[in-house]
């Protein structure tokens, strides 16, 4: 919008969100941290500290991306277990990272299957003729771009 960027005030506003419960603010912290955008020093652990804050209090991403942390710290139980509760809250790419575990053998078809119905229950609880109606009119007077597989794996740092 032309307005100067104060990467400094960023922070300062995220952390006052944190302090006021806000739990994207925990997530994007978190992700700040990991990747030490904005001017932050690379922090693993306080990034990893936001990520608990935010997916104990219900943040899905953040549920997931400590799946990822992890997976890639070798914890293939753990990585499982944040995912499938990423997934049955809806994850559609938790729901993706447990079937490549299920091809590693890391869990069993029935785990799996297990999980995909948790997925699509959520789904369903969260899907009413109201919310498409809001949508629909979003989408129609364009303020609001539905969400595509391939925006999540080239925006912003909570893709990863």
């Amino acid at each position: 919008c032309g307005l100067p960027r104060d990467h400094a005030k960023t922070i300062d506003l995220l952390r006052q969100s944190v302090e006021l419960g806000n739990i994207d603010a925990n997530n994007e912290l978190a992700a700040l941290h990991m990747t030490g955008d904005l001017g932050l020093d690379v922090d693993e652990a306080k990034g990893m500290m936001y990520y608990e804050r935010a997916a104990k209090a219900g943040h899905v991403g953040a549920r997931y991306n400590l799946g990822h942390k992890e997976f890639r710290s070798g914890n293939v139980n753990r990585a499982i277990r944040h995912w499938r509760v990423a997934a049955a809250a809806g994850h559609g790419d938790a729901v993706i990272r447990l079937m490549s575990c299920f091809e590693h053998g890391d869990i069993t078809l029935e785990e799996l299957a297990g999980y995909m119905q948790a997925r699509d229950k959520a789904a369903i609880e969260i899907n009413s003729d109201e919310r498409n109606r809001a949508k629909n009119f979003l989408i129609s007077i364009g303020a609001y771009k539905p969400h595509t597989r391939k925006q999540t794996e080239t925006s912003g740092t909570l893709a990863t």
